[in-house]
């Protein structure tokens, strides 16, 4: 079978990506300011540096969205999306 899957690209100054959760492929976006929001030092240098450099926190975030029910497309993660990570690492 042959699967195209999306790979993490900037759009509009945010990042689209795909997760998979139960063999179903969900298209996702990460906006900028929630990225940035992962840095201790944001600078809008280059996104997707960022984004690889956060990927398995973002990608792990993304899968427990879809699966706690969040159904939209794309998955839309903002900086609230990671409140409570900061919290625990502050």
């Amino acid at each position: 079978m042959d699967r195209h899957h999306l790979l993490p690209h900037v759009s509009a100054g945010n990042i689209a990506f795909e997760v998979e959760v139960d063999y179903v492929r969900h298209s996702c976006l990460i906006t900028g300011p929630a990225l940035l929001s992962l840095c201790h030092h944001p600078t809008q240098d280059d996104m997707l540096e960022i984004y690889r450099a956060h990927e398995a926190q973002i990608n792990g975030m993304a899968r427990r969205l879809v699966a706690a029910g969040i159904r939209c497309s794309p998955l839309i993660m903002q900086p609230e999306s990671f409140a409570s990570v900061r919290r625990i690492a502050s």
